[in-house]
């Protein structure tokens, strides 16, 4: 069994075992540090963006290669083939880095492209550059002698027009009070590991109260759509008081203007959830658990909704792509 089918293996069973059996899974396939830091990551930031892509619902189809066959015939193949809703069909490679900067050489993007043209297809480039994703076609790489700058490169990415994604301002002045109970409740909206049940959640925009949520609501799967808000928040300012030895209110406030992605806010929600076998979900559990028809929650439609009822309640958002900026 090579790496790669080792990195595969342990990928697509790994929501089926808790941390324990997930340790001595990696033990018994002998993967290395650097299976482990890199090549598990690449795999991750692939499945990561078919999930983006799912959850915005853009594609008509997303066949991604076996890489190891192309090891057979020493073909530079793509990561998969993607056909948007448009009917636009193109190769696309995935890459990831933790620098500022992504760098490929021209000799292996000259043979890639040669791979895609003959197929007469084009070649793109998605790169998530220090946490952010990036479109390129693999021509304007070639414009940028392989290099691709997290600052100067932003505005010509394709990543937001191409994908239907969005860049959404939220403006200073949100507030949320999340109301928890140390007890165990039946009736909660989440639960967290060191304040307890959370059973309310409010959220004011300029001291209006915009929602407000407790387990019953009909609308309290927006809490969850507001998680990347809420973090933003609670970078910001904080407060913590107890009320007895019964109750916690946190109060999260955003004291300046927050940028975030119609991407962003439907992945964030997936790092709080707690998987059955007690670790917190990644975006390739998540991504398993549809693969095993679980259904999609997660969703473009909800995202608009929920902006949708902020600009209804006066809240000055703004929604936009990196071309406007």
């Amino acid at each position: 069994m090579t790496n790669i089918e080792k990195i595969k293996a342990f990928l697509s069973i790994k929501n089926f075992l808790n941390l324990k059996d997930q340790e001595y899974l990696i033990e018994k396939l002998e993967l290395t540090e650097i299976d482990l830091t890199k090549r598990i990551k690449g795999k991750e930031v692939e499945i990561e963006l078919y999930l983006i892509l799912h959850m915005l619902g853009v594609c008509n189809h997303i066949l991604a290669f076996d890489e190891s066959t192309s090891v057979l015939t020493k073909s530079y193949s793509p990561d998969a083939i993607i056909e948007l809703k448009n009917g636009y069909r193109f190769f696309m490679e995935i890459k990831s880095t933790d620098d500022p900067v992504f760098k490929n050489s021209m000799g292996n993007l000259k043979k890639r492209i040669d791979f895609a043209n003959s197929f007469g297809l084009p070649l793109f480039f998605a790169i998530k550059l220090s946490g952010y994703w990036y479109l390129y076609d693999a021509n304007y790489l070639v414009s940028k002698n392989g290099r691709i700058n997290l600052v100067d490169d932003f505005r010509n990415s394709d990543f937001y027009t191409m994908f239907e994604s969005n860049i959404i301002t939220f403006p200073k002045g949100f507030k949320a009070i999340r109301k928890y109970k140390k007890m165990e409740s039946k009736d909660y909206i989440s639960k967290h590991d060191n304040y307890g049940f959370m059973v309310s959640y409010e959220l004011f925009f300029n001291e209006k109260l915009i929602f407000s949520f407790d387990s019953n609501s009909d609308k309290v799967f927006y809490y969850f759509i507001l998680e990347s808000l809420n973090d933003a928040m609670l970078m910001q300012l904080t407060e913590i008081n107890e009320i007895g030895n019964e109750e916690i209110i946190e109060t999260l406030q955003l004291n300046s203007d927050v940028l975030l992605s119609t991407h962003g806010m439907l992945l964030n929600p997936i790092f709080h959830i707690k998987h059955h076998y007690e670790f917190m979900y990644d975006p390739t559990t998540y991504f398993q658990d549809i693969l095993n028809n679980a259904p999609t929650h997660l969703t473009k439609e909800i995202i608009f909704s929920l902006l949708l009822e902020l600009l209804q309640n006066d809240v000055p958002i703004k929604i936009f792509t990196n071309k406007e900026v």
